[in-house]
């Protein structure tokens, strides 16, 4: 297995030849927080990644999270639960590029705002032509 990240940008690189590999990241934020992520994931052969981000109220809040599948039986689960109140601001952006066949995704979003709190959920899927036998699903409720 090789495992390659960049603390300073947030990208994380999989690949592995055998057993699926596994990584989690979570992020909790604060009711006082200005906080911007971007995390970059890069799947190969047989790999799985799982992305989860609480955006549980802060002032401007913003998420994040862009993937390629870039091996065959590669799996994606991205779900978010933003929850703004007051004045504040939480963003929620996916971009997801199936580039091989025999891949799986599946997206959860989840949005409760009250007050005057804002939400704001964009998210992009694109599934190369060449890419067959793709299974993927993005739930935003």
């Amino acid at each position: 297995m090789m495992l390659v990240t960049s603390p300073a940008h947030g990208s994380l690189s999989m690949s592995q030849r055998t057993p699926t590999c596994s990584i989690s990241s979570w992020r909790l934020k604060t009711p006082v927080s200005h906080h911007f992520a971007h995390n970059d994931l890069l799947l190969a052969d047989d790999a799985t990644a799982f992305s989860h981000s609480f955006l549980l109220g802060g002032a401007v809040l913003r998420h994040n999270t862009s993937t390629q599948l870039n091996g065959e039986n590669s799996t994606l689960r991205i779900n978010s639960l933003a929850m703004p109140v007051k004045n504040e601001v939480c963003d929620t952006r996916t971009w997801l590029e199936h580039n091989k066949g025999f891949c799986n995704s599946r997206q959860l979003h989840k949005t409760i705002v009250s007050d005057k709190g804002r939400a704001v959920f964009n998210g992009l899927i694109n599934v190369a032509q060449h890419a067959h036998q793709n299974g993927w699903s993005d739930d935003q409720q």
